[in-house]
């Protein structure tokens, strides 16, 4: 695989991370305390803050995806060990999560100080951080309530289809058949809707995704679709997501009714056919392929993970009078802008240096 071939990526995933942290989550968390705004009248950023939590969905796909292509083969073939590919993981998502966790439960201590209450339910006792660092809380529970730090139940069931992809490309030879069977799994606990451990919808949302990636890159198998799809059908790889968004945008109440309708929906009707399409796209791929976009691609994960202690530091200097509440318009301006500046300084100061430790 060339180097600039899922370029696109990055951009992807910075517009992924920027609508979770700063329109869904504004509507889900940030109003509950600011009550000197409201929702959005117009329909287009209505349907963007209501529907952002689907980028999850893509945050898992793209993992499965860049499973298929970097690690699988290497898993097989016995070249990257349990120990190394974990370790990498670890080196990669924990040190933002423990920092940005610690600081999640001090500004909750500020918080309860002032107000009585915490930004979050439950508990300030030193167990539910450590639990909240291990991310395993929702993983388990079935429930984001279970972590003060909310944005890091995805990273819980992220590792938990690691394991699960590891040990089915280290034992297996039909991989393929294994994946098929976890997206199957996802689909019927998504509708099953249970809250049991390990088995509850959040989990679903991560097998389901994760393990669709994974399928449709699995051994070539984009590759040489792609390579006999002739010029009709790779277009309705760009068609088909536009069409879905505009009946989305028009019918959402009759086409998806649940959740669960819309996390496969928008993962087999939207995200995977652009990504194949963007695929080894040549034109796209240089243009992306850039230190602008890297840089882009590479706050990413900050974006996302430092989000609710960026939201709690909002509602603490405006609730207690620090600084004056601004308008609606301008709040979400600033708010993403100081989501860039923390995300920057996170990769900088913290995700960049471990990432040169050798596994």
């Amino acid at each position: 695989m060339k180097n600039n071939d899922l370029a696109f990526l990055n951009i992807f995933r910075f517009v992924g991370s920027v609508f979770v942290a700063c329109f869904l989550h504004f509507y889900d968390h940030t109003l509950l305390y600011l009550t000197q705004f409201q929702r959005f009248s117009n329909g287009i950023l209505n349907l963007i803050a209501t529907d952002s939590f689907i980028f999850v969905e893509m945050f898992f796909m793209i993992s499965g995806i860049l499973f298929s292509l970097n690690y699988k083969d290497k898993i097989a073939s016995g070249t990257l060990t349990f120990g190394k590919f974990m370790k990498k993981r670890v080196l990669r998502l924990w040190p933002c999560i423990i920092a940005s966790t610690i600081v999640m439960y001090i500004l909750n201590v500020i918080y309860y100080a002032n107000f009585n209450t915490l930004f979050r339910f439950g508990t300030l006792r030193l167990s539910r951080l450590i639990m909240d660092i291990s991310v395993f809380n929702t993983t388990l529970f079935g429930a984001d309530e279970a972590s003060l730090n909310a944005p890091i139940w995805y990273i819980g069931v992220l590792m938990l289809c690691y394991v699960i992809a590891y040990f089915i490309a280290k034992k297996s030879k039909k991989v393929g058949y294994f994946y098929a069977l976890f997206i199957f799994i996802g689909v019927a606990l998504l509708y099953k809707n249970t809250t049991y451990i390990i088995f509850n919808a959040y989990v679903a949302r991560g097998l389901f995704s994760f393990f669709l990636g994974a399928l449709v890159f699995n051994d070539g198998l984009v590759d040489k679709f792609k390579s006999k799809a002739n010029y009709f059908v790779k277009s309705m790889l760009l068609i088909i997501p536009i069409i879905f968004i505009t009946l989305i945008y028009f019918y959402e109440s009759y086409l998806c009714v649940t959740l669960h309708d819309k996390v496969i929906a928008y993962d087999i009707l939207f995200f995977l056919p652009l990504i194949v399409f963007f695929y080894r796209n040549n034109i796209v791929n240089k243009v992306c392929d850039n230190k602008f976009f890297n840089y882009l691609g590479n706050i990413s994960y900050g974006i996302y993970i430092w989000n609710f202690p960026i939201i709690i530091s909002e509602v603490l200097l405006i609730n207690l009078g620090i600084i004056p509440c601004p308008s609606k318009m301008i709040f979400l301006i600033v708010n993403l802008i100081i989501h860039i500046v923390i995300a920057t300084l996170s990769y900088i100061f913290i995700e960049k240096k471990f990432k040169k430790i050798k596994c």
